[in-house]
């Protein structure tokens, strides 16, 4: 669900910027913080020290793939630029996709 709603927050920023209408930069700077806040909370629960190398080992690599689409979505939000909402879109989206198979597969 919080994979869900990052993408339809970028999809709400990048449909704010695209249409133009009164306040979109509002709804964008609203929507991508929304994002950022979500992948906060995710990265707050890693384990990234976890005694279990293998589950420390993902959570850093959640970490660095979560701070990458946190630098997009400010650079989206400080430049009220769409262009860098892709990168974070398509990259939660794999997540999500990972997540699901791997969910489907147990």
């Amino acid at each position: 669900m919080a994979y869900d709603r990052i993408v339809t927050a970028c999809d709400r920023s990048a449909n704010a910027a695209k249409d133009k209408t009164p306040g979109w930069r509002q709804t964008f700077h609203d929507e991508t913080v929304r994002a950022q806040n979500i992948l906060m909370e995710l990265t707050s629960v890693l384990q990234v020290e976890h005694r279990d190398a293998e589950v420390a080992e993902m959570s850093q690599r959640l970490s660095a793939l979560y701070r990458f689409v946190t630098d997009q979505l400010v650079r989206a939000n400080v430049e009220k630029n769409a262009k860098h909402l892709g990168p974070a879109r398509s990259t939660i989206d794999g997540l999500r996709d990972a997540w699901v198979t791997s969910v489907l597969e147990r």
